[in-house]
């Protein structure tokens, strides 16, 4: 077991909250091998359990900062200090991390705004000292993928586990990175080609139905989901 999943795994059980490794992790977990270097560790935490998960980081002394980005020139920090802030309530992820985070480094840039810069401190994602919290919804046992057009997933397909750790499903981790936004990533287009193969055929065609409503006008992944061939 990796150990920042791990450490992870261990300081999350504690605060009692349910939650889902998701991203490039989830990938590894499913393939029970590490497909490539991580540059964060994200989790996905039922927006039910949105209190629950930022008091207790708070309570063990990490920090949380909304991640304000455009994928072009806008790329900054704002700081959430207490779960109370209506900034909390509605953002979709955070970044929680600790003072002395060895993977980015954080600045002030205005202070009396609560704005901060940030960079990379190193390359790969090792410690357990920063973790991406997304918030998702659940209708039923049904994991909500995309409220506007109604995908969904049964939450035992959506969730997997590598022995004691809950993952998204190969099929769902992939649906979320083919979002135009990402899908231009190096590490979006790593992990599809090492994992879209791999996909029975009811994973497969669910991830096809899913892109197919979604991309009404097309989606360069579905023509390759549907040969079976990722040339």
């Amino acid at each position: 077991m990796n150990k920042l999943i791990h450490d992870a795994h261990e300081l999350i059980t504690k605060s009692g909250v349910p939650y889902t490794v998701c991203g490039g992790f989830a990938i590894d977990l499913f393939l029970n091998r590490v497909n490539r270097k991580h540059t964060d560790f994200d989790i996905s935490v039922f927006n039910e359990y949105r209190n629950d998960i930022l008091s207790f980081m708070f309570s063990q002394g990490w920090k949380i900062y909304q991640h304000v980005w455009d994928n072009a020139e806008i790329d900054h920090l704002v700081a959430i200090n207490s779960v109370d802030e209506e900034r909390a309530q509605k953002v979709f992820c955070v970044w929680a991390v600790t003072t002395d985070c060895t993977l980015v480094t954080i600045e002030p840039q205005d202070e009396k705004n609560g704005i901060f810069s940030w960079k990379m401190a190193r390359n790969e994602h090792v410690n357990c000292d920063f973790i991406e919290i997304c918030f998702d919804e659940r209708v039923d046992d049904n994991l909500l993928c995309n409220k506007e057009h109604n995908i969904t997933r049964p939450l035992d397909k959506a969730i997997l586990h590598n022995d004691r750790i809950p993952y998204f499903s190969p099929e769902v981790g992939l649906y979320f990175k083919a979002a135009p936004v990402y899908l231009t990533w190096p590490k979006t287009i790593y992990d599809f080609y090492h994992t879209a193969h791999l996909l029975d055929d009811e994973r497969r065609n669910w991830l096809i139905g899913a892109l197919k409503t979604t991309y009404p006008d097309g989606h360069e992944w579905i023509d390759r989901l549907v040969k079976k061939s990722l040339l």
